[in-house]
């Protein structure tokens, strides 16, 4: 029995070394959330706008059909502003050290007003657990520390990450050069079901829980305000089954987070597109995310319209 037992703890032993072997080797290993990160700390005074916040713009904005000096740091699982958020973390890192930066640009979708107000808890979803590992352990952004929970990889991630020892760097970031993610434009990539994908709208919530979008934004505004850059907040199109979810209620109390941000700081830019009919069906990869089709139509909207390059 004993001779068992020492069997069983030098193994357990083993294999602990070599998950945690793994675990570091995998940090030598490119992927987009590293990528991304070391761009824009290469890159610090090259950066003219910058583009922060969740896949609503990781595959809706393409840098390239924008213009120079343009990149997208988006990333899915890592959220948008509000407080103490990924997004609002990587605000406070970068801004300051960027000398030639005019504008950031962030997600502001409706259904996010309430971003930041519940408690705490750990995500058992397998798509939530992948995002949240991948931006502790390659960004360093935990919204609590409990987020550290997520940082093993061999627990958390399903982003292939043995694959990577035998991917290219180019094909382990899956993002271009510019950070954009190409969903594609044929329309038979897109999931079956897709009309209904991110169908569900959160629920309504008390107008008091708006106060960790509201604070963060408030943050960030005073941030960009200090470093002269201009802090831009876009709702980027829905298609209509997650569209007309939006009650009421959503639309008024997305009016007022931007009325309690205005108070403070008028220059902060909110641009709402949310039910532009300029997109179709054949824009969407999936009723909250554009397909490429979707993408080079709205980075050109961003281009005249948010920022008024010709």
């Amino acid at each position: 029995m004993r001779l068992f037992a020492k069997f069983i703890l030098i193994y357990l032993g083993v294999m602990l070394v070599f998950i945690i072997s793994l675990e570091l080797a995998l940090l030598t290993q490119e992927n987009e959330y590293s990528y991304k990160r070391h761009f824009i700390e290469n890159h610090l005074d090259d950066i003219k706008v910058l583009m922060l916040g969740s896949s609503l713009f990781q595959t809706s904005i393409d840098p390239v059909a924008i213009g120079d000096s343009v990149f997208n740091s988006s990333l899915g699982g890592i959220k948008d502003i509000h407080k103490n958020s990924a997004s609002y973390q990587m605000a406070f890192r970068y801004v300051p050290k960027m000398k030639n930066l005019k504008a950031l640009i962030v997600p502001y979708p409706i259904f996010d007003i309430y971003n930041g107000s519940d408690s705490w808890i750990y995500d058992t979803e397998s798509n939530n657990r992948t995002n949240n590992c991948m931006k502790v352990k390659y960004l360093d952004t935990p919204e609590d520390i409990r987020d550290y929970m997520y940082w093993s990889e061999f627990i958390n991630s399903k982003k292939a990450y043995i694959k990577r020892f035998i991917l290219s760097d180019k094909e382990s970031r899956c993002c271009d050069s510019m950070g954009f993610v190409n969903t594609g434009h044929k329309l038979g990539n897109r999931q079956e079901g897709w009309k209904f994908n991110y169908g569900d709208n959160p629920a309504e919530k008390p107008r008091e829980q708006t106060w960790s979008v509201i604070e963060g934004y408030n943050d960030v505004a005073e941030l960009c305000r200090q470093n002269g850059v201009t802090l831009i907040g876009i709702a980027t199109p829905l298609y209509k089954t997650r569209a007309k979810g939006l009650t009421p209620k959503f639309k008024a109390d997305y009016k007022y987070t931007i009325s309690e941000i205005h108070k403070k700081y008028p220059e902060v830019k909110f641009f709402d597109y949310t039910y532009d009919s300029r997109f179709s069906s054949d824009d969407f990869f999936d009723a909250v995310h554009l397909n490429n089709n979707g993408a080079i139509k709205f980075s050109r909207i961003v281009k005249e319209e948010v920022l008024g390059w010709k």
